[in-house]
């Protein structure tokens, strides 16, 4: 009896010189990982570890960073320049969450909820408020005889204001529908105002006295959140349902309506829920909530305009997520992560298997580095915007106060921590020599449910010298890693790592090591088996 010849079984080869990044859902690519902790894209299509996060300074106390030229600190009540320690001007507020909005304008520093200007040119704080409560007899009369202009004189009562300022008068027993209510200063002086003002028929008013209860204010609305465009604050207010801007070039007038290009503007708004996050974006002004976003389009308040859309905004707890990323606006929303350039946000985070309460966030060259608050712990996620893919850094319980970009360099600061911390690239090309990191497949079925020999798997790493790394794998359902292979450089080398896997359905690798390392590729033949 002849028998038909038996056929070899096949073998087949792959090749990956281009790795993926996270991938925590039902299904993954071979490129792509399940888990990973301090690798990086930045060298794609290879993975390395992240550039190092180096101390430039150590601050007296914890503190917020800011960047306007200069370094600044902000600390629970004051503000100093960084390089000029003890020059400390004390704020309004004491804030020990270290919480406050930070709005660069000009050569100012814009700071809530305590409504002051830190003056970057001069080292002076001023309060973005002011006000005069009358102590003593003041006078009210024409700077002439039938003049419209009315001089307000008393005791210091203008050395809080400045000319310009549009101010709320109140207390005028005389002439009430005229002087009270908001005027513009005209001129000004320690001891006087001087506004424009007509009696009911047009005539200029009488010289008057007032003996008690002249209050003149110069206010604000409490803010949300806020921003900085076209020389102009933006803000808005839940609990009035309002979008405000302030007078052009001026962060300290929100009630000014002089009938000019350079009034201040307010609108209401009709959707519900309260505001999340604000950011200027390609010419016009966004405003967030969690389920809508609103855009001002316009350039001065005569041809201002608002656009609603319901989508997907900012979460709430997450306003410090939203920043740009090259032309993108990123941020975290209630249940993804978003990119905004107009129009309808997308997500990106289809990929990532996450519930967070919190996030902070900013960019640095081209990546979204975002610290998400994961139950209680914090862990900073990075997205590649150019080659759309996630990769994670490291897991912390340290809050995470600042991550402010400015000038090509991410600074960053931590609730228990006094050093100061910044991302560059330097003369060492950024190698984090003392970092742990681990990479973890997805689980790998070699497009059969059947079982396979896994031939040979090698990895093409290249590490620094007294850098290690291992490799484990685990097959099928198994809960335990088993270590394969090692290697420790004993020079700056490129190494190639083969193994050979036992027979399965499916399985995982791990790369496990320390120091810095660039993972170039990998290759694996494969053996189909049968279906048992």
């Amino acid at each position: 009896m002849r028998f038909k010849p038996m056929q070899a079984i096949g073998k087949s080869k792959q090749m990956i010189g281009v790795f993926g990044g996270l991938n925590q859902s039902s299904v993954g690519a071979d490129n792509e990982f399940l888990d990973m902790k301090n690798v990086s894209s930045r060298l794609y299509p290879s993975l390395t570890a992240p550039v190092a996060n180096d101390d430039f300074y150590t601050a007296e106390k914890a503190c917020q960073i800011f960047v306007k030229n200069e370094i600044y600190l902000i600390d629970e009540n004051s503000i100093m320049q960084q390089r000029k320690n003890g020059s400390k001007r004390i704020l309004n507020l004491y804030r020990n969450k270290l919480d406050r909005t930070l709005v660069g304008m000009g050569a100012y520093i814009c700071i809530f909820p305590d409504k002051q200007v830190y003056n970057t040119a001069t080292g002076e704080l001023l309060d973005m408020e002011a006000s005069y409560t009358q102590s003593g007899s003041i006078s009210i009369a024409p700077v002439s005889e039938g003049s419209s202009f009315v001089k307000i004189q008393g005791t210091n009562l203008g050395k809080a204001f400045k000319k310009d300022d549009v101010v709320t008068l109140s207390g005028f027993t005389q002439y009430t529908d005229v002087l009270n209510g908001a005027k513009a200063i005209k001129e000004i002086g320690d001891n006087f105002i001087v506004i424009t003002a007509v009696d009911e028929n047009g005539a200029a008013l009488r010289s008057i006295t007032e003996e008690r209860g002249v209050k003149i204010e110069r206010k604000l609305p409490d803010l949300d959140f806020v921003c900085e465009f076209n020389n102009r604050l933006w803000g808005c207010s839940s609990a009035n349902h309002e979008i405000y801007a302030s007078k052009l070039g001026d962060p300290t007038n929100w009630n000014s309506y002089q009938g000019t290009a350079a009034d201040s503007y307010a609108v209401s708004v009709g959707s519900d829920g309260d505001f999340t996050g604000v950011i200027s974006q390609q010419g016009y002004v966004v405003f967030f909530k969690e389920d809508y976003i609103h855009t001002i389009y316009g350039t001065k308040p005569s041809n201002f305009s608002l656009d609603t859309v319901q989508a997907r905004g900012v979460a709430k707890g997450c306003s410090r997520s939203l920043c740009h990323v090259n032309e993108t606006v990123m941020y975290v929303g209630r249940d993804a992560i978003m990119a905004y350039t107009g129009g309808m946000p997308e997500s990106v985070s289809d990929k990532l298997d996450l519930r967070w309460t919190g996030a902070v966030a900013n960019q640095w060259r081209g990546m979204y580095f975002v610290d998400l608050i994961l139950g209680d712990t914090r862990t900073t996620y990075v997205y590649d915007l150019k080659n759309n893919l996630w990769t994670k850094e490291d897991s912390h319980t340290n809050k995470l106060i600042s991550r402010f970009y400015s000038n090509g360099v991410l600074y960053e600061s931590y609730a228990d921590d006094r050093d100061l911390h910044s991302r560059a690239i330097g003369l060492s090309d950024g190698k984090w020599f003392d970092v742990d990191w681990y990479l973890e497949s997805v689980y790998l079925e070699e497009g059969t449910i059947d079982q396979k020999k896994v031939h040979s798997l090698q990895f093409n790493v290249e590490l620094e010298v007294d850098a290690y790394f291992a490799v484990y794998v685990r097959y099928d359902n198994d809960v335990t890693w088993r270590r394969v292979a090692s290697v420790t450089a004993d020079r700056r080398n490129t190494y190639t790592v083969p193994l050979k896997l036992k027979k399965c359905e499916r399985y995982q690798y791990r790369l496990e090591g320390h120091g810095w390392f660039i993972l170039y590729g990998m290759s694996k033949t494969i053996g189909k088996g049968s279906e048992r």
